[in-house]
């Protein structure tokens, strides 16, 4: 096997080759005496400033194999708010596929309201975003993600009004027994911008 090193890899071509013949050989685990662990994934600017949920536990739908659910985040934001920063703490891991989150703004949250009052159960069915029209994409998970923090002075903003919605794919393919996964209640966490600092980028 070759490999062409793309020009924004962040791995060399020997790193790559190294990979490629431990998977040849068979992909064995190496000396547990000389782990290493990784970082605790700590945040360098100290604790959210919003740890955000549905309010509810959710069980995924068994007769559904790609659940696909957005839960309206218990918080509504009185003022524009500069985000700096974003994280997903997943719960119930083994179904967790990957998680996205948006702001609906202020002329669309009666909308979301809707949907979610439409379908009963926590959250409602969605497939390609949260189904009321275009939303501000603010971040996401997939497994191995740690926060995401902008450069100083970058921001994204939320407009007055406005609510998030969090949508998750559950997929439980790898589960021996989806029955017994107990509800899963993931959070979002959120930076903000300190009261009276200006951003210089969107």
């Amino acid at each position: 096997i070759t490999f062409e090193l793309p020009r924004n890899s962040l791995m060399t071509a020997v790193e790559m080759e190294t990979i490629v013949a431990w998977e040849a050989a068979g992909a064995l685990e190496g000396d547990p005496s000389s782990y290493v662990a990784p970082p605790s994934g700590t945040s360098p600017i100290g604790e959210p400033d919003l740890l955000l949920d549905a309010g509810v536990g959710y069980t995924k739908d068994l007769n559904l194999p790609d659940d696909y659910r957005c839960f309206p985040l218990q918080h509504t934001f009185e003022e524009e708010t500069f985000l700096i920063g974003s994280n997903v703490y997943p719960d119930q891991k083994p179904i967790v596929h990957h998680v996205l989150f948006y702001a609906v703004g202020p002329d669309k949250v009666a909308a979301l309201a809707a949907n979610d009052a439409a379908d009963p159960g926590p959250g409602y069915q969605c497939f390609g975003g949260p189904s009321v029209g275009n939303t501000l994409l603010i971040g996401g998970w997939v497994p191995g993600m740690q926060s995401v923090f902008f450069p100083k002075g970058a921001v994204i903003p939320v407009e007055a009004g406005s609510q998030l919605v969090m949508q998750i794919h559950y997929n439980a393919l790898g589960v021996a027994d989806p029955a017994s996964v107990p509800e899963d209640r993931t959070k979002v966490a959120l930076w903000t911008m300190e009261p009276g600092e200006k951003p210089t980028h969107l």
